[in-house]
């Protein structure tokens, strides 16, 4: 039996073509962000601490997903270095992982607060980056327990904090 198929043009949509900017191209556009500024090297630690907060999206605005505001930052800085913002050598290389750890610890969804609790709002267990990832938080949750997710006014510094420590490894 044979099939016959139509080839599409590359204007028409669905052919095939992607967007950088599509939310499954993420991850790739970050890895290719994160060579691009030198810092390839770096790229274990920033997917591993950003795989700790996979599944949170869920509970967030769009605007807040991991994945884009950790690709918009790098494009951010990709930016720069297309206009010549970003100087060169291991000291500026250095310097630049801790501005862009700087914008990473700022963003939306590390400051929120998330948390199981029977009795909202007195916590049971807090969601901690160091010691779990999402998934395995969300786990832990007890029968009769609400998953409170939300933004205090003045953000989560302790989460923040959490984040620059998982961050900060090379």
């Amino acid at each position: 039996m044979t099939q016959q198929f139509e080839p599409l043009t590359n204007a028409e949509p669905g052919s095939g073509q992607r967007d950088r900017l599509d939310q499954a191209h993420a991850i790739f556009v970050i890895v290719e962000s994160l060579r691009s500024l030198g810092l390839a090297a770096w790229s274990p630690t920033l997917l591993t601490w950003l795989g700790r907060f996979d599944g949170l999206n869920q509970y967030l605005r769009e605007d807040a997903h991991p994945l884009l505001c950790v690709r918009q930052v790098l494009l951010c800085h990709v930016a720069d270095l297309g206009k010549g913002l970003v100087v060169k050598g291991p000291l500026a290389t250095e310097l630049l992982r801790q501005q862009i750890i700087d914008d990473l610890v700022e963003q939306d969804f590390v400051h929120h607060r998330c948390y199981w609790s029977a009795r909202p709002p007195r916590p049971r267990l807090e969601f901690n980056p160091l010691e779990q990832t999402w998934l395995e938080f969300v786990a832990l949750g007890q029968v009769a327990e609400d998953l409170c997710v939300w933004r205090p006014e003045r953000g989560n510094p302790l989460l923040a904090e959490r984040s620059r420590v998982l961050l900060m490894k090379s």
